[in-house]
């Protein structure tokens, strides 16, 4: 067996060096001026830098900086949504004319809300960073590989800010073969047991997430090989995919504050478990390709990448998408699309990311069929309110 990375090969196993969370490399869907204008160069410079008297207000030239407490540190944060500022200055008059541009906003009620609680959080530099060691199979799809990795930095950078915990280090092998899923991930220490079995086929989708750990708080994704996805490089649906293996692996790992037992697919409804990284991957891809706002990403997702799974979910209910582990196609496979409208309606009107993070992290009984009062304590609301509203709210979406 021979892994090979991106620039050397050093005996059985090589990686391409533990890569920083990066703004992704430039592609056909450009990220928006605002990553290099020259207020976001002016918000680095105070942004993150030591300060001394919690809740302290600085204002500055490009916005507004509180002083908050960031792991053992006191450093500014900036409290308001990232923004574009231009100022032209005509020369020939004494007139100098501002123009303020903000990120295009959603008109559905729902999805501006939930825009509002993203815009507010990415501005901020992430507590912590998440290095990403990439391995690849020979022979690799260097072209294919590259791409998939556009979206995952972005990703990352966007979960720490929405306040969850992240690990040190991410795995993210590009695989060919189930032998080779399992040599490469035990030579990297990893621990899942269903890697030393051949009960688990983990190419058999586009992606998988691997439970356990790898060591020194590092977790590992799979990718199966690219030219199997067959899609259009620069799109949601080609783009999604390791951004959502990587979001499990914060359910599979962090979900273990259940009580004292690992929480896992089988203790929640696969809306939520699949709808939620699904929905967290399409405002991570929003995050760096802002041409169309996050809900209309969802329109473009559906309507036009994937019509298979619009037509698939016709009259499909949310009371459908409970069961976990659905077989494909089936009214619990939606979870996948129309599950990311129902946490659109959780986060914008039943406690936030917040709430979202509590529901996957404080349960405490085996199995989902208490999930109504895992619900009602987490979000103080009855879960038959709010599947009536997640009913409606796909009616309206034009996802009926």
């Amino acid at each position: 067996m021979c892994i090979v990375c991106q620039t050397v090969s050093v005996g059985a196993v090589a990686l391409t060096g533990i890569l920083p969370v990066a703004v992704p490399e430039p592609e056909a869907l450009q990220p928006i001026p605002a990553a290099a204008s020259p207020s976001a160069a002016q918000a680095a410079s105070i942004g993150g830098t030591a300060c001394k008297k919690i809740g302290q207000i600085r204002t500055t030239s490009v916005g507004s900086f509180r002083c908050a407490t960031v792991g053992n540190r006191r450093v500014w944060r900036r409290s308001a949504a990232a923004i574009t500022t231009t100022t032209t200055t005509t020369s020939s008059t004494t007139t100098t004319s501002s123009t303020t541009t903000t990120l295009p906003k959603p008109t559905d009620e729902v999805a501006r809300k939930v825009y509002e609680s993203v815009a507010a959080v990415m501005s901020q530099e992430p507590a912590t960073t998440t290095n990403i060691e990439y391995i690849s199979e020979e022979p690799a799809n260097t072209s294919g590989e590259d791409a998939a990795k556009r979206g995952v930095g972005p990703a990352l950078r966007l979960f720490n800010q929405l306040g969850l915990t992240l690990p040190n280090s991410v795995i993210v092998l590009f695989a060919r073969t189930e032998a080779g899923v399992r040599s490469i991930l035990i030579g990297q220490g990893c621990d899942s047991a269903l890697l030393r079995t051949n009960s688990h086929e983990y190419l058999r989708a586009s992606g998988a997430a691997i439970g356990g750990s790898c060591g020194s708080n590092r977790v590992a994704t799979v990718a199966g090989p690219v030219a199997r996805w067959s899609r259009d490089q620069s799109s949601i649906d080609f783009q999604h995919t390791i951004p959502h293996e990587l979001f499990h692996t914060w359910q599979m790992k962090d979900v273990g504050m259940c009580g004292r037992r690992r929480c896992g697919n089988g203790d929640f409804p696969v809306w939520l478990w699949e709808g939620t990284p699904q929905f967290m991957t399409r405002l991570a891809f929003w995050s760096w390709n802002q041409q169309r706002t996050h809900d209309q990403w969802f329109d473009q997702w559906y309507n036009v990448e994937r019509r298979d799974q619009l037509a698939m979910c016709i009259d499909v209910k949310i009371e459908q998408m409970v069961e976990p582990g659905p077989s494909w196609p089936s009214p619990g496979a939606c979870a996948y699309s129309k599950g990311q409208l129902a946490i659109e309606v959780l986060v914008a009107n039943y406690g936030g990311f917040d709430a979202l993070k509590r529901l996957h992290t404080t349960k405490t009984t085996s199995g989902y069929a208490d999930f109504d009062t895992h619900f009602r304590n987490t979000t103080g609301r009855d879960l038959t309110e709010f599947y009536a509203e997640v009913n409606a709210y796909f009616i309206k979406r034009g996802m009926p």
